[in-house]
């Protein structure tokens, strides 16, 4: 979908080819490391000398995507090296055991960099999957721990607007991959925004307005209220975020921003 690409840094990738130990194969073994455990494959040959991992014949070429061995007949799977352009050569069972790692491994993290940004350590993530599989019996339980960490995070940063801000939308993202409505999550969202600006204006003496601000790629609904000035009064009635959003992503994006007010000379306003 278009908006794990825009929203997100490519933290994790549940597609991405397996990383493996190039010094290991040297030694005629594969070793994939995770966390909790080292996964091995014994019989693989360097990969240097293309040779094929069923019946040893020496290749012509490195193959760089599946492959028949052109003497067994046997397909030969590709692997990529870690820190490395060169692929390993593996067996369909040897792929295979490297592919359910891979899975595994992913299906432990699945959901920690949704809170990672939010100083959530990865120990801390897993403690709360461990807690969550003993207490209510759901191996996959990545979403209900996210979100409990989320609530516990709002808890913890209350007094924080700005990044309660940043919560609510983090929020807003992460229950519309699940097919939820995330609408009243943006309003949270524009409301603690709102928030923060409410405090720097009381703290300030000059006078300032607020402003919608809209991207480049905004929907035609999102683009009639681009630049648009009003009062904080006006802002907290939140014509952000816009429900009528037509964008491609599936919501709206549009957020607030704070400009001091001047008078037909351009000269600052301050407080009286």
């Amino acid at each position: 979908m278009k908006i794990f690409n825009w929203f997100f840094r490519n933290k994790f990738d549940d597609k991405k080819e397996v990383e493996i130990n190039v010094d290991m194969l040297k030694n005629n073994k594969v070793e994939l490391n995770s966390d909790s455990e080292q996964f091995e494959i014994d019989g693989i040959d360097n990969i240097q000398n293309a040779l094929c991992p069923y019946c040893k014949t020496e290749l012509k070429k490195v193959p760089i995507r599946k492959s028949k061995c052109p003497n067994c007949k046997n397909y030969i799977f590709i692997r990529r090296l870690k820190d490395s352009n060169v692929n390993a050569l593996l067996t369909e069972v040897q792929a295979q055991e490297v592919d359910n790692e891979i899975e595994n491994e992913y299906l432990k993290n699945k959901g920690f960099y949704e809170v990672e940004s939010f100083g959530v350590s990865k120990e801390k993530f897993l403690k709360r999957k461990e807690e969550h599989f003993l207490k209510y019996g759901i191996k996959d339980n990545s979403n209900d721990v996210v979100w409990s960490l989320f609530n516990e995070l709002l808890i913890k940063n209350a007094n924080d607007n700005t990044l309660l801000s940043r919560i609510y939308y983090s929020m807003a993202v992460f229950i519309y991959k699940e097919g939820k409505d995330n609408f009243k999550y943006l309003q949270l969202s524009a409301k603690a925004t709102l928030d923060s600006f409410q405090l720097k204006c009381e703290s300030s003496d000059l006078v300032f307005n607020i402003q919608i601000i809209v991207s480049r790629d905004s929907c035609d609904n999102c683009k009639s209220m681009a630049e648009k000035i009003m009062t904080i009064e006006e802002a907290y009635l939140l014509p952000v975020p816009c429900r009528d959003c037509t964008h491609t992503i599936g919501f709206c994006r549009c957020t607030y921003g704070v400009i001091p007010v001047r008078d037909s000379d351009g000269k600052l306003i301050l407080k009286s």
